[in-house]
């Protein structure tokens, strides 16, 4: 399973940095059919980040980037978020992605240095995939090759 941050959704809809939106949408296109993850602030995070950036379309195509997410809500997450707060002093915001990572025993990728720091030192397997992409692509080519692993 896998827990994709907003910054990857980001980089997927912005082509400023040709890099980045390359590696967000080939990562993407790489990891459908697989059980996707996230917090459900995800969405608070990628419409206000978007909207910061001064990307204009309606928020509802917006949303639409996370159609194919198990999104987790905060009463799910909630207690293990405070957990991770207390333990590893993250971000708010990380100690939710981190917390859905333990709760789905997902691996975390991501295009915040921060999240993965933070991820590593709760114990997630975490990517940074601007600098980690052929690390992470081959971790996903694992995952799809485990037959435990259940593809949506």
């Amino acid at each position: 399973m896998i827990i994709v941050d907003a910054s990857i959704l980001i980089d997927a809809l912005f082509s400023r940095d040709l890099e980045r939106y390359e590696k967000a949408m080939n990562f993407l296109k790489c990891v459908e059919g697989l059980p996707l993850y996230a917090p459900r602030i995800v969405e608070v995070e990628l419409v206000a980040v978007a909207r910061r950036l001064g990307y204009k379309a309606d928020r509802e195509k917006l949303l639409h980037l996370t159609r194919k997410f198990n999104l987790l809500k905060e009463e799910e997450i909630f207690n293990v978020a405070l957990y991770v707060a207390d333990r590893i002093h993250p971000r708010a915001i990380d100690a939710y992605y981190i917390a859905t990572a333990i709760l789905t025993k997902s691996i975390i990728v991501a295009n915040d240095r921060l999240l993965i720091r933070n991820s590593r030192q709760a114990g997630i397997e975490a990517y940074y995939l601007i600098e980690e992409y052929d690390a992470v692509m081959k971790r996903i080519e694992e995952l799809r090759n485990t037959k435990d692993y259940e593809i949506l």
